[in-house]
C-alpha cells in the first residue's frame, strides 16, 4: 500500500513539473525576443510528450500559444478555455 502511494505522489509531482514547464512556454511567448526559442520548443517531440502527460491536447495548446489566445488560471485547466 505504501509503495502505491509513493508512486502516485511521484507521478503527481512529475505532472506538476511538466505543467510548470509548459506554462513557462506560455509566459515566455509574451516576450517577442523569445518567440524563436518558444516556437522551437512547442514544435518539439518533448512538448508533445509533456502536454500528453498532463492530459492536454498538444496541437490545441500549440495553436493557442502561437495565436496568443492561451489563457492561464489557478482554478481551471488553461488549455481548454
Amino acid at each position: 500500500m505504501k509503495i502505491k502511494m509513493k508512486i502516485k505522489m511521484e507521478e503527481t509531482q512529475a505532472r506538476s513539473l511538466a505543467a510548470a514547464i509548459l506554462l513557462r512556454a506560455v509566459y515566455e511567448w509574451e516576450d517577442p525576443e523569445k518567440h524563436l526559442d518558444v516556437e522551437r520548443f512547442i514544435k518539439s517531440e518533448w512538448f508533445n510528450e509533456l502536454a500528453e502527460f498532463v492530459h492536454f491536447d498538444p496541437n490545441d495548446m500549440r495553436s493557442k500559444i502561437l495565436s496568443g489566445t492561451y489563457q492561464t488560471g489557478t482554478h481551471t485547466r488553461a488549455a481548454y478555455r
